[in-house]
């Protein structure tokens, strides 16, 4: 693996492990300002946000999901790409258990996450 594909792991590795704590202080030196996101919610097109967009989206999801934990299954790097599939779990405000996976792929420009793709089955 290049120095270049290692560094990028490295990054996102970096950026998961302080997402699953939400120490988002940790979090943001591995975002560019302005990130591109494309969620579930919106499969057609990347939209552009500062990245405190960022913070503020995810904390609006931990008030929905009760006890949402993720643990990263498979991490690779490709070019400027880092694909990572995770086990997602939480309760929903019913009391019911899901677990699901999910996959982000993350591009890496200048040391920095730039884009961030995530892809969420539906949740029955």
């Amino acid at each position: 693996m290049s120095s270049n594909h290692s560094s990028n792991l490295k990054i996102v590795e970096s950026f998961f492990q302080s997402f699953a704590k939400r120490n988002w202080h940790e979090m943001e030196p591995f975002l560019q300002e302005e990130i591109e996101l494309l969620n579930p919610g919106n499969k057609q097109q990347y939209v552009k946000r500062h990245k405190i967009h960022f913070r503020k989206r995810y904390c609006a999801i931990l008030r929905n999901f009760i006890n949402l934990h993720e643990e990263v299954t498979f991490i690779h790097a490709s070019g400027n790409r880092v694909f990572v599939q995770f086990l997602t779990s939480f309760h929903n405000k019913n009391g019911q258990v899901h677990q699901h996976p999910a996959w982000s792929i993350c591009t890496v420009e200048n040391q920095k996450i730039k884009q961030v793709a995530t892809f969420i089955p539906e949740v029955v």
